[in-house]
């Protein structure tokens, strides 16, 4: 990997921890048993992302993952699978 594409990726990261560690989002993550890690850019920065929260996994395929756990999502809710107490 080029030095531009490192630093490129190094100043995306701190972007993204800088935004979701902000009190009112996830902070450290602790209070989550797992993080589930999607999108375009999960696969460029997983190794920043899991140093950040260790308990946290890359989905597989993780550009289209957020699609499908909507539609997994859509799914367990039109089967009444997920309550209305769990939805919101």
């Amino acid at each position: 990997m080029g030095a531009l594409v490192a630093q490129a990726l190094g100043h995306a990261a701190s972007g993204i921890l800088s935004f979701v560690r902000q009190p009112d989002r996830w902070g450290d993550g602790r209070q989550f048993d797992h993080l589930l890690i999607t999108g375009g850019g999960a696969e460029a920065l997983r190794p920043q992302l899991q140093e950040a929260f260790p308990h946290g996994y890359v989905l597989p395929n993780p550009v289209m993952a957020n699609r499908t756990m909507k539609q997994l999502y859509n799914w367990l809710e039109e089967e009444k699978i997920i309550t209305e107490n769990l939805a919101t």
